[in-house]
């Protein structure tokens, strides 16, 4: 059985990737204002529970960060890292694909 699941987002023109205030945790892991994630699934007729999955959430927020960048949006380094880090790891060591996130 295949889980997966794919979501259309409505994300308000007025968005701020900022308001994310994307950083990451002592353990490396992504950390973000969940405040503006659930505003923008609500709007999008999603339920908030899904980001209580560190994947959900990581993809979510990598989403959002491609929205801002193709929209003129500045390049926020902690994404940027990330991103870094998932390709070396993907290219060097395939059992570290994964990347999670948790709230703030």
């Amino acid at each position: 059985m295949n889980d997966v699941k794919e979501f259309e987002l409505i994300v308000s023109e007025n968005f701020d990737f900022n308001a994310l205030q994307v950083c990451r945790d002592d353990q490396g892991d992504l950390q973000a204002n969940i405040e503006p994630i659930c505003e923008i699934l609500s709007a999008s007729g999603i339920e908030e529970t899904l980001v209580k999955s560190p994947t959900v959430l990581s993809n979510l927020i990598n989403t959002l960060y491609d929205f801002h960048l193709e929209n003129g949006g500045s390049v926020d380094l902690e994404i940027e890292r990330m991103r870094a880090m998932h390709e070396l790891a993907t290219h060097f060591s395939p059992e570290r694909l994964f990347s999670s996130a948790v709230l703030q």
